[in-house]
């Protein structure tokens, strides 16, 4: 499974951008957080940029933040059996 149809399913299972205020992770797109869209900048972000970051900065997240260093994009089997 290849890193981008694992990405690609996470985001369609996520969504767009959403700010709940029940949702203790704040603002959120595509499923990544404020706090995360920080710490991949290196610096403070606002709920607007959250809002206005592109599909493609979403997908660079996860692969450098979450597929890469985990390895999923080499499992063998199914890494989303729910979807």
């Amino acid at each position: 499974m290849s890193a981008k149809s694992i990405i690609d399913g996470i985001i369609r299972t996520e969504g767009g951008y959403v700010n709940h205020p029940n949702d203790k992770g704040g603002p959120t797109n595509y499923g990544i957080t404020q706090a995360t869209l920080e710490r991949w900048r290196g610096q403070s972000v606002s709920a607007d940029d959250v809002r206005t970051m592109p599909r493609d900065e979403a997908m660079r997240i996860y692969e450098a933040m979450y597929v890469d260093p985990f390895r999923f994009a080499e499992a063998d089997g199914p890494v989303f059996e729910h979807m």
